[in-house]
Parts: structure tokens; C-alpha cells; sequence
């Protein structure tokens, strides 16, 4: 009985990992967009974008005019449920998730809006993002604490970021060092300060 519970939840398991891969494939030409007002967009959401992000992150990154298939904010509104005084800089305003026609498209928008650092809309910063499932934001999610540490090191050849799908990437000293279970890069980042402060890992036990 107990061979049979196991061997049930490991297809369980299994086939999870499946939809989610298929999930993420789906999405794998979608953008989401955080912190643009809400009404901005005017009346047709796809139009705007398609004007705007070349505009903001500079034409010429864009060699060919995008193409987004479809455009619409997600998510709960948190003015009573009502457009009406959506522009108040207190109200968060909805996501705006995009499907580009271009996968290259999707490419250039991220790498634009990487090397433009800020960007301003009506004083508020605006984020470009991959739309990703939910189960694969946990994943990444679990090496916020890592990057963390990671930053607090500041060293100045020290590297690193997020690769799809969930693993950490890290260069330093000319080397690169992958991870993708973070009690792992955890396990580095402690063997980093031990370096920096001169301490071995049986010292600092």
C-alpha cells in the first residue's frame, strides 16, 4: 500500500511538472508590466504599448515595429473597484501583461529596459518583467534571501543574477558557478564572507 501511495504521488509530482512546464512555454513570449497607471493606456491597450515602449526604451532597439498579439491588466483594483481616481499616486495600479507576436521582440523589450535602469511614467517607476507561472515565481522567490547576502558582500568582480528557469548564476574572480537549489548557493555565499574575513569554515562554526 505504502509502495503504491509513493509511486501515485511521484506521477502526481510528475505531471505537475509537466502543466507547468507547458504553463511557462505558453508564456514564454509574454511580458509583464508593473507600476503603469492605470487608464494610461487610453482605450486600446495593444496600440499604446506598441507606441510607447519603443518611445521610452529608445527606437533604436527596435529595428522592426512590434507586434502585440494581445495586451490587459490582471489582478484586483484597489480604488473600490472603479477606474474613477485611478490616477492617484497613492492607488497601486493593475499589472499589464503582453503577449508579443516575436519571441526576438520580447528579447530586445527586456534587454532595452535592463540597460535603461528607471523608467518614469508620470513619476512613477515602471518594471518590465517575464510572465512566468506561479509555481516557477516560488522557485526563483526561494534565492531573494541568497541575492541578499550576494549584495551585502560588495565585492566588485562579483556577478550574478537569474537564469530561466529558477537557477542562480553567479561570476566571480573570472569564474562561473551555477545553482539551482538555493541552500547550495547558500552554502557559497558563506564560504565567500569566510574568505573576505580571513576565517575558516571550521572558525566560523
Amino acid at each position: 500500500m505504502g509502495a503504491q501511495t509513493s509511486l501515485t504521488t511521484a506521477r502526481v509530482e510528475e505531471l505537475l511538472r509537466k502543466v507547468d512546464d507547458l504553463e511557462n512555454r505558453a508564456r514564454r513570449s509574454n511580458i509583464r508590466l508593473v507600476g503603469l497607471p492605470e487608464s494610461k493606456e487610453g482605450l486600446d491597450m495593444c496600440v499604446f504599448l506598441e507606441r510607447w515602449i519603443p518611445t521610452t526604451l529608445g527606437e533604436r532597439n527596435f529595428p522592426q515595429p512590434l507586434v502585440i498579439e494581445r495586451a490587459h491588466r490582471v489582478g484586483r483594483m484597489w480604488n473600490n473597484g472603479t477606474a474613477s481616481g485611478s490616477q492617484d499616486p497613492t492607488v497601486r495600479p493593475r499589472a499589464v501583461v503582453m503577449k508579443l507576436l516575436n519571441y526576438a521582440d520580447k528579447v530586445r523589450i527586456m534587454n532595452a529596459a535592463r540597460s535603461a535602469g528607471n523608467v518614469l511614467v508620470d513619476g512613477r517607476k515602471v518594471m518590465f518583467f517575464p510572465d512566468l507561472s506561479s509555481e516557477l515565481l516560488k522557485k526563483r522567490k526561494l534565492f531573494d534571501a541568497v541575492k541578499r547576502d550576494l549584495a551585502g558582500l560588495k565585492l566588485q568582480d562579483l556577478r550574478y543574477g537569474l537564469v530561466h528557469p529558477a537557477t542562480l548564476l553567479v561570476t566571480i574572480r573570472g569564474r562561473r558557478h551555477t545553482f539551482e537549489k538555493a541552500e547550495a548557493a547558500e552554502t557559497f555565499v558563506r564560504r565567500l564572507r569566510q574568505e573576505r574575513s580571513g576565517t575558516s569554515a571550521e572558525d566560523a562554526e
